[in-house]
């Protein structure tokens, strides 16, 4: 089971065992992560023999550093639970999270010896080639070298020729894309909130739906319809076509909503949270004349979703 140890809340590392830990923000856990955090296991694995009770984990701040840097905040892939869920279901045997402004100022090679070696006791540190830390980000890789077994710097991962990163993927998905967001995810892009009372719409015209609204750091994909994939708490499974937009033919708002149809659901959910993956945009959101048109564009978005799921072979 996955150890989560917050160095702010008192969850100090005292007589911890040594660690090899993966270095970064990890936003989204794309596949780059990915890469990061199998080499992380690979290295526990090898220096398992010289430390005997040596752990694989994960070192990443609880709040983005561009949250602090700008002022403004940024808007998450994923949430620091999703994200602890990911590295969990990866095989890491623990996550440290610090605090950004507890590190901002350190200088780099303090970051090093005093944050990573004494406070993490990490015998290793593993990074992407991009990694900066430290006041004014002037801490390099290079400097990793003082820990006791060094580090690996890996060298980007590329799909179709493009560097896989955060900001790219986050690209992807504001711009609808989320098929491509899911290859340098290596999974579908997806939500996981609570379900909330709606206006019924959906229900009057024989299409009930499942009402979400957006957290203040969620990413948001484009408005639009999309064939998706909902989990419920009780990890049933259902395909859905799901709507992200104002809802413009019957809301006066500008209030941005998550509304899925799930196919073959029945019954009321209120309260539970339920994980949305988007896998395919179908199309972008419109304005129609009145409830009828809108009711008979649903049902075109339903059968072109289940063209979708035919030719994917999703059940």
């Amino acid at each position: 089971m996955t150890e989560f140890i917050d160095l702010h809340t008192g969850s100090a590392l005292v007589r911890r065992p040594p660690f090899v830990l993966c270095l970064g923000n990890f936003d989204g856990v794309h596949c780059g992560h990915a890469a990061l955090v199998r080499r992380t296991l690979e290295e526990k694995m090898r220096l398992s023999e010289k430390y005997p009770s040596i752990l694989g984990g994960a070192w990443c701040f609880r709040q983005p550093p561009a949250d602090f840097l700008s002022g403004v905040p940024s808007l998450r892939i994923t949430s620091t639970e999703e994200k602890l869920r990911i590295f969990s279901e990866a095989g890491l045997d623990a996550v440290i999270l610090a605090d950004f402004p507890e590190c901002r100022d350190m200088p780099p090679r303090d970051f090093v010896t005093h944050m990573l070696g004494e406070i993490c006791n990490c015998k290793e540190a593993v990074c992407g080639f991009n990694f900066r830390f430290g006041k004014d980000g002037n801490g390099t890789p290079e400097l990793l070298s003082a820990l006791p077994e060094g580090y690996s710097e890996l060298e980007p991962v590329k799909i179709n020729g493009v560097t896989v990163s955060s900001s790219t993927v986050r690209r992807l998905i504001l711009s609808g894309d989320v098929e491509s967001a899911a290859e340098m995810l290596g999974r579908p892009f997806s939500v996981f909130l609570p379900v909330v009372h709606g206006k019924r719409l959906g229900r009057t015209l024989g299409l009930p739906t499942v009402n979400q609204h957006f957290g203040e750091h969620d990413l948001i994909p484009a408005h639009g319809v999309y064939a998706a994939l909902a989990e419920t708490d009780d990890g049933k499974r259902y395909r859905a076509v799901v709507n992200v937009g104002t809802n413009p033919t019957v809301k006066d708002d500008n209030n941005v909503v998550c509304e899925s149809h799930l196919l073959g659901f029945s019954g009321e959910i209120y309260g539970e949270r339920v994980r949305v993956s988007f896998l395919s945009h179908l199309r972008g959101e419109k304005k129609f004349g009145g409830t009828e048109e809108l009711a008979a564009a649903i049902r075109n978005d339903i059968e072109n979703a289940e063209k979708y799921f035919a030719e994917h072979n999703i059940r």
